[in-house]
């Protein structure tokens, strides 16, 4: 879920860097750093076991995680990024926790 998720996040983040985009998005760094699209590339084709959650908030409506989605955008374009917060309901988490998942009695 959350992989699929991301990707789909990545690329409306593309997509929405590109609009307005003046050729930067394919242009190496400072000391050859990696591209947007280099960057861009090594996010989407992750698998999900190289997802790394940094941290996760739960709360009555559900759980957010929040993952590393950055592909190092000037400060000016931040905007563009993908948020790092994926919130889940617990109606739609509900169906993947088993009764014995300590979380399980936190869902009505």
């Amino acid at each position: 879920m959350i992989l699929n998720d991301s990707k789909k996040r990545l690329i409306r983040a593309k997509n929405n860097y590109l609009k307005n985009d003046n050729g930067s998005w394919y242009e190496k760094g400072i000391l050859d750093d990696p591209s947007y699209e280099d960057n861009w590339k090594n996010k989407i084709n992750r698998n999900y076991s190289e997802i790394k959650i940094e941290a996760f908030k739960v709360s009555n409506r559900g759980i957010s995680f929040y993952y590393d989605t950055t592909l190092g955008f000037a400060m000016a374009i931040l905007s563009e990024e993908a948020s790092p917060e994926y919130f889940y309901s617990w109606a739609v988490l509900k169906p993947f926790l088993k009764p014995s998942n300590p979380i399980s009695s936190l869902v009505k």
